[in-house]
């Protein structure tokens, strides 16, 4: 073999190892991106789930191409809250009660006995919140509570209702309760008969919905409790348990 086939021979070697080497290095690239952009992800994911994994509170972003009389003019993140002023929470609750299943078990069997033992249950718990740490709430900011004897009480009218005998899609499995908000996001909003908003975020109506279908569940006042006592596995909160005490609040009793 001549030595200019040498050289030829040696050259297609060189140019082979080095497409070859940078074959390689565009392939290691390539697996390093990917590889990367996995971990962000999972880090992504890993730092937001736990924010996700809680209580969603409710906050809205006022629209500031609306007219400044609407809007307020600012573009922060305003939460949903309710006025503090004299009487401003109205509530009622429905004094119709199922049967099968029963909603409440009370302690007095009377039909006026067993609405006012439930009544007074209701007042003490809504009075409990004026009592949490940083609120704006006042003893004096919810109205004398009212009964109604419509069954389905519960919508988007602009009065805040309890309601324990009103089916709603809502009464996923494990949902024992929950509470629907509706917010204002301009100033002047109106819900029915809600009030007109005097501020961005204002509650126009908040329903309490208890759970009337569910056999295995049945709510009780304290004083029903020692017959019927709670069961030991844990349960879902509900607008009326998370932060208030046992002896003030609607719980469930034990499975049938």
């Amino acid at each position: 073999m001549t030595s200019a086939s040498l050289r030829v021979l040696r050259a297609s070697a060189l140019a082979f190892s080095f497409a070859w080497r940078l074959k390689m290095r565009t392939r290691l690239r390539s697996i390093l991106y990917k590889l990367s952009s996995a971990l962000f992800s999972a880090f992504y994911l890993a730092a937001t789930a736990q924010a996700a994994a809680g209580y969603a509170f409710n906050q809205l972003v006022p629209d500031v191409r609306q007219p400044v009389s609407l809007s307020g003019g600012s573009a922060c993140p305003v939460r949903a809250h309710q006025l503090s002023a004299a009487s401003s929470i109205a509530v009622r609750w429905s004094t119709t009660l199922g049967t099968s299943p029963v909603s409440i078990l009370t302690q007095n069997q009377t039909a006026a006995a067993r609405l006012a033992e439930i009544e007074q249950v209701i007042s003490q718990s809504l009075s409990v919140w004026t009592g949490v740490t940083g609120t704006t709430l006042l003893p004096t900011t919810i109205a004398p509570l009212a009964r109604t004897a419509t069954q389905n009480a519960c919508g988007s009218d602009g009065l805040n209702s309890i309601c324990f005998d009103q089916a709603d899609a809502a009464f996923t499995p494990g949902v024992l309760a929950f509470t629907r908000v509706i917010t204002s996001d301009a100033l002047g909003e109106q819900l029915g008969s809600s009030p007109a908003a005097t501020q961005l975020g204002q509650i126009l109506d908040a329903d309490i919905y208890f759970d009337p279908g569910n056999a295995q569940v049945t709510f009780a006042t304290p004083a029903a409790l020692p017959a019927s006592p709670k069961p030991t596995t844990s349960h879902p909160s509900s607008p009326t348990s998370s932060a208030i005490s046992s002896d003030s609040a609607i719980l469930p009793s034990g499975t049938p």
